[in-house]
């Protein structure tokens, strides 16, 4: 066996306890110490110290993980996760939403859009997001993904722990600014760390449209990640992507950090990042814009 350890975990002789916890291939857990018997040499399992939550391994930049159990929307395309950055920890979704959702998601939003505000409990606008958002809350199309969600990320589906779907459009020279999707302030303990703390854990992005150029998502800390492949990774905005990019876009220095990386929209694809590393400390290199 091969023992992707999360944390310190002493693991000579794997063994189910109350100290670590292990997962198998697909991110399940095991229950019962029988379970290790089926397993052959090789097979790769996650360790997870006490009641921290499980976090899918990278193990290297560009594998790709297949977790049974999550139902695809897609028939006979299976979700799939690919490792597009160890540090911070983001992978690429492929297969997670039909044509038929993004097309609701969309027209959903239409007529309910209002402008994007920053922070939690007393929400305010601020210059640094300048998009408009909708919510959809408990519609059929919204739930689906939302427990498809949770099942891909081995979490049991807490309707208080949802922030269900936001829809966000960028009009031209929109953007939001350098930001972390934990939060640092608004709770009385924000450290998920020690007892009682709670902050977010995990982020979804859904692309729903193509766009010619720009619109990229950036997190400029990641500078150990997969070479340019296909369309869905640059280091940094090239040929037209640059002469496209406006005054305005140029507040944002990150986008032309060379070793940055930038994940380019694409209907229909998704990424899943985390805002915390495994110990439940947050993790500042998940910073994005």
């Amino acid at each position: 066996m091969i023992a992707s350890e999360q944390f310190e975990c002493k693991a000579t002789e794997v063994e189910i306890s109350n100290e670590c916890r292990l997962f198998d291939p697909d991110g399940l857990e095991f229950t019962e110490e029988s379970q290790l018997s089926t397993l052959t040499n090789g097979t790769r399992i996650a360790v997870v110290k006490g009641d921290n939550h499980f976090f899918w391994p990278t193990v290297e930049i560009g594998h790709r993980w297949r977790p049974k159990h999550v139902v695809s929307p897609i028939p006979d395309k299976p979700i799939e996760l690919e490792t597009l950055s160890e540090s911070p920890r983001v992978f690429l979704i492929d297969n997670f939403l039909t044509d038929e959702e993004v097309d609701y998601l969309v027209n959903h939003a239409k007529g309910r859009l209002e402008r994007s505000h920053v922070g939690i409990g007393k929400e305010t606008f601020h210059n640094q997001r300048t998009s408009k958002t909708a919510w959809d809350t408990g519609s059929k199309v919204s739930m689906n993904i939302q427990h498809r969600g949770y099942d891909l990320v081995r979490m049991p589906y807490v309707k208080s722990t949802s922030d269900a779907v936001q829809v966000i459009r960028y009009n031209k020279g929109q953007m939001y600014l350098l930001h972390t999707d934990y939060f640092k302030v608004g709770y009385s303990n924000l450290d998920s760390s020690k007892p009682g703390g709670t902050n977010r854990i995990i982020t979804i992005f859904m692309y729903l449209s193509d766009v010619e150029a720009g619109g990229g998502t950036v997190f400029p800390h990641s500078t150990h990640h997969g070479k340019v492949q296909d369309d869905r990774t640059v280091a940094a905005p090239t040929g037209v992507l640059k002469q496209e990019i406006s005054k305005e876009n140029e507040k944002m220095a990150q986008c032309n950090i060379i070793e940055a990386l930038q994940v380019h929209p694409k209907r229909g694809r998704a990424i899943l990042f985390y805002n915390q590393l495994p110990d439940g400390t947050t993790d500042i290199k998940a910073e994005h814009g």
